[in-house]
């Protein structure tokens, strides 16, 4: 078996200093969320409990904030989906997979 070197001994998302990428995961789930139920960013807005302003710019990423957990799980558990966090990939997949 091949010796990893220090940087390459864990996936990149078990590396001291790295996040999970909020933004691109909210990004995808709200588009995901107006498709499957017909709404737009004011209700969707809404559903959530936050502004229009605010759900438009995190799906942009245009200001560097990131989305609350709470706001992904919400949409997570609407849709009947789950993330599943690895050291080295996350993805979000249909529940009964």
């Amino acid at each position: 078996k091949k010796k990893k070197s220090k940087n390459n001994d864990f996936g990149k998302y078990a590396m001291k200093g790295s996040d999970i990428p909020r933004q691109p995961i909210f990004r995808d789930l709200r588009s995901t969320y107006m498709e499957k139920f017909g709404k737009n960013n004011r209700e969707l807005a809404e559903y959530l409990d936050i502004s229009p302003q605010s759900c438009s710019t995190l799906a942009s990423g245009s200001d560097k904030r990131q989305p609350a957990w709470y706001i992904i799980m919400r949409l997570l558990e609407s849709l009947d989906l789950e993330l599943v966090l690895q050291s080295d990939k996350i993805h979000v997949r249909s529940k009964d997979t």
